[in-house]
């Protein structure tokens, strides 16, 4: 994901980052555009971009090998981290479904982890997420 997330809005550990990894001035400066929506993942990422990679604790996310650009993706800017942003540059969230390497069911699946309010797995899974 480039220096369009990674150190782009987000470096975690960065003198330049809030907590959360936001780079602040890059925040404060999307703040002022004011975006409508903002898209995730973006680009040709979306080809291989598997959301479950981007979900629950940091620590325990793969990391794995960026088949377009080369190196790696930690997936510590996920799907929680991708909706706070939003909700931070008062942004709608416009989530992109991998349809190269996903599944139809697995985009139904994020749908659910993302709204779901029933009894069902992923709802709770991302309730459990916080």
């Amino acid at each position: 994901m480039g220096r369009c997330i990674d150190g782009g809005i987000y470096q975690e550990g960065s003198h330049l980052s809030g907590s959360n990894g936001f780079r602040t001035d890059v925040l404060e400066s999307m703040k002022d555009l004011k975006i409508p929506v903002l898209r995730f993942p973006g680009g040709t990422v979306t080809k291989i971009y598997h959301w479950q990679d981007g979900i629950g604790n940091k620590s325990d996310r793969p990391k794995r090998r960026n088949l377009i650009w080369g190196g790696t993706n930690d997936n510590h800017f996920g799907t929680a981290e991708f909706v706070d942003y939003c909700h931070q540059i008062e942004a709608e969230p416009f989530l992109v479904v991998n349809m190269a390497t996903g599944t139809p069911e697995e985009a139904s699946n994020w749908v659910e982890y993302c709204n779901g309010t029933a009894d069902t797995f992923y709802a709770n899974l991302r309730r459990s997420h916080g």
